[in-house]
């Protein structure tokens, strides 16, 4: 059986931001491609069966935003996954506030360069990491929170083993989303990586291979 790994960057991470991890993985022998699945936030259909061989096996691994097409991968070719990480998802959508801002932004097709005076603290946080992203092209993000909302309540049927990576400094949306998965998927792993915030690929990439290795010496049968 052949082990295949998908790597999914988030929003914001570059591809080249799994370098060292995606090197580990095939100096260990794994087969492994990394996508970028929303650029410029526009969703890259894909035919995974198209790239598959007969005999392979795959792993789902992804960050941020890219945690929902992994996601979406082990529910759709469940066969196939055989385990699934996701590093720092969000599930939660937006508030209220945040919401009608996105759809102010997508209506007038506006560019954000500086801060955002309607958000209090907290939501200016999170928000951060999203200029570049709303000055490229804001009305996706509309459809983001779609598919987000979508794949929030299919979650319970994920049936593969399944990881979640989180640093301790994280967003408190990053951490409602690791209780609700904790609450729809009991079996579900967790590990919380310290002196991290969001971006664990970055913060902590030898930690991060450490429990990638343990995790997958557990359910890959040729490691």
């Amino acid at each position: 059986m052949i082990t295949k790994i998908w790597l999914f960057p988030g929003l914001n991470m570059k591809v080249e931001t799994f370098g060292q991890l995606q090197r580990y993985l095939e100096q260990q022998g794994y087969n492994t491609q990394c996508v970028a699945i929303f650029p410029p936030l526009g969703q890259v259909q894909m035919d995974y069966e198209a790239e598959a061989a007969e005999n392979e096996e795959w792993i789902c691994i992804g960050h941020g935003a890219g945690c929902l097409e992994a996601i979406r991968v082990a529910l759709q070719y469940k066969s196939r996954v055989k385990g699934l990480v996701t590093i720092s998802p969000n599930l939660q959508p937006y508030s209220i506030l945040q919401m009608s801002m996105l759809k102010i932004l997508a209506r007038k097709d506006m560019k954000i360069n500086g801060g955002l005076s309607p958000f209090e603290r907290s939501s200016k946080e999170e928000l951060t990491p999203y200029f570049d992203t709303f000055a490229v092209q804001p009305s996706k993000m509309l459809e983001l929170e779609a598919f987000r909302k979508e794949l929030k309540g299919k979650i319970q049927d994920v049936n593969q083993p399944w990881l979640v990576l989180y640093g301790d400094k994280e967003l408190p949306s990053i951490m409602k989303s690791l209780q609700l998965i904790k609450r729809q998927v009991p079996g579900v792993q967790s590990c919380q990586m310290p002196h991290c915030g969001h971006y664990l690929p970055v913060e902590d990439p030898r930690g991060l291979d450490k429990q990638i290795r343990t995790f997958l010496s557990q359910i890959v049968v040729n490691v």
